[in-house]
């Protein structure tokens, strides 16, 4: 089977938020009338029309989009595979937000994931690193800026939101808190 290009996850992105299906008026019903009419749907102007047509093709064949056509309209729906991939890519480019003024508020997130869980446990963990947090114990990390959003959507994803909590808290010791200030290059 083919690899996917870069255009595999931006035609996924551009179907997903087009919530979940697009719909095309094409005069022939080809890959290459496809990859023309969805053209305005990607933010990229650049792709070349062989490389979207090869990621089409990838796309329905292994099952993440079903094209349907019907009096020359093709629908293009996401399937539950398709959701799934797009739900990997969502999370790759997953971050925290820094604001232009920091509220001087910590944010801990505290969990207590089952070890019949631990796979998810262990992706939590490696997320909260990718995402600039700290680790204050063995399942307690800090982040100075509101994450409660991203964390909600990695337990949901995860399927741990039962033991995954976020706390705000405004007072660290003191030794803490200057070490986590500057790694932060916090004022």
């Amino acid at each position: 089977m083919q690899k996917p290009g870069i255009e595999t996850g931006a035609l996924l992105r551009a179907i997903g938020a087009a919530g979940g299906a697009i719909a095309l008026t094409v005069a022939v019903a080809t890959m290459p009338g496809i990859a023309v009419a969805l053209m305005p749907f990607l933010k990229k102007e650049s792709y070349q029309q062989k490389r979207l047509v090869n990621s089409l093709s990838y796309l329905k064949r292994s099952e993440q989009i079903q094209m349907r056509e019907d009096h020359g309209k093709v629908t293009l729906t996401l399937t539950q595979i398709g959701q799934s991939r797009l739900l990997s890519y969502r999370v790759n480019e997953l971050a925290i937000r820094t604001p232009v003024r920091w509220d001087r508020q910590w944010r801990l997130v505290i969990f207590d994931v089952p070890v019949e869980r631990k796979i998810a446990r262990d992706m939590l963990r490696g997320r909260l690193k990718l995402m600039g947090f700290h680790q204050l114990q063995e399942s307690v990390w800090i982040h100075p800026f509101p994450c409660q959003d991203e964390i909600e959507f990695l337990a949901s994803l995860y399927e741990i939101r039962p033991y995954v909590k976020v706390l705000t808290v405004s007072a660290l010791p003191e030794q803490e808190k200057r070490k986590l200030e500057r790694s932060y290059s916090l004022p």
